[in-house]
């Protein structure tokens, strides 16, 4: 009989136990009950029935759909260029909205996203952001309703630069100008026109550089004299009249201009030997005092001749003299280098007899 018969309900969510209600025949008896899920998904549903000393159990499922649900879904964007897109669909049952929606974009910002049902029981959200930078970000969506039912859903962001740039190592000679490219890149998203600036690392005023177009890829030329040999950073800059930009960094390795001996002589009187020699050095930019000229006499002996620049052109002049102390006839040798490193260098060799 229904009326001595008594049946608890477990709903499978770890809520408490209910008491059914029984109703029917002998033959039948029909449990019935109330219970309010507080999130979807599949539980195991337990009810169990007693009369006097009989009982018996039965298990099935319950199916709950959640009043909202939510899928965000993976987001490609430009970094510092406006995305403007969707970043999620849902689904909603026995709820009538309005609703609203929160988008945690994964860089630190979060903005209001746009609700808009697409049909019976579907939405779609849909968002505005500018991300700075590239990388991949956490994006998190978030729907509400006003009765408060809500549902979150996460996804990734990855978000590209619109230009990339390599900068190259470049190799130049000190004193000689450079003419050639010194970074090569690829746009995206982006049409320009680009303007590239160059910082040649050497002290001297950032120059202008020729931006040449090819498809979605460009090259940077530039053009500089270096005044020293040395290593010096390589920064290039290339920028579009929206704002974006992008900076790059290489070497530029400056080599020693080559130095040319063009005349050397040694003459005697009595003991006493002079020395006259002149040189040239590519660079044009080079001074006296960039250079040592060492005179070995060939008896044991070496000084430091004199080198003065003279009025034309890149050429200088070597002046030495040296007493000898006995007869004979000794080599000469005059050796030229710069003063920092002793290169490059140039070398030439005399005979000089001394008779009294």
């Amino acid at each position: 009989m229904a009326a001595d018969t008594t049946t608890l309900i477990n709903w499978g969510d770890g809520s408490p136990a209910t008491v059914g209600m029984v109703s029917g025949s002998s033959s039948m008896l029909t449990v019935s009950g109330s219970h309010t899920y507080t999130q979807g998904g599949t539980f195991t549903l337990t009810v169990s029935a007693t009369e006097d000393t009989r009982s018996a159990q039965s298990t099935g499922q319950a199916v709950v759909q959640p009043p909202l649900a939510l899928t965000a879904q993976n987001i490609s964007a430009l970094a510092g260029v406006v995305f403007n897109g969707q970043v999620a669909t849902g689904t909603f049952a026995g709820l009538s909205g309005p609703f609203s929606a929160i988008i945690n974009w994964g860089d630190g910002n979060t903005t209001l996203g746009t609700v808009t049902v697409t049909g019976s029981g579907t939405f779609a959200v849909t968002g505005t952001h500018t991300y700075a930078n590239s990388g991949n970000f956490l994006l998190t969506v978030t729907v509400v309703d006003t009765n408060g039912h809500s549902a979150t859903s996460t996804s990734m962001a990855t978000v590209t630069a619109p230009l990339t740039i390599t900068v190259l190592t470049i190799t130049s000679v000190e004193g000689a100008p450079f003419s050639g490219q010194v970074a090569s890149g690829t746009f995206t998203g982006i049409t320009g026109p680009f303007t590239a600036t160059i910082s040649w690392g050497d002290g001297t005023p950032s120059s202008s550089g020729t931006v040449l177009v090819s498809g979605n890829t460009f090259t940077v030329n530039g053009s500089h004299t270096y005044t020293e040999e040395g290593s010096y950073p390589l920064t290039v800059t290339v920028s579009d009249t929206s704002g974006h930009q992008i900076t790059g960094s290489g070497t530029a390795t400056v080599s020693d201009a080559p130095l040319t001996l063009n005349s050397m002589s040694v003459s005697a009187l009595l003991r006493t030997a002079t020395l006259s020699a002149t040189f040239t050095d590519a660079n044009p930019f080079a001074d006296a005092s960039d250079f040592q000229a060492t005179i070995a006499w060939g008896d044991n002996t070496t000084t430091q001749g004199t080198v003065r620049k003279n009025v034309f052109g890149n050429s200088f002049s070597v002046s030495g003299s040296h007493t000898y102390s006995r007869t004979g006839t000794f080599t000469v040798t005059l050796t030229i280098a710069e003063r920092d490193d002793g290169q490059p260098s140039v070398q030439g060799t005399r005979t000089v007899t001394i008779f009294l």
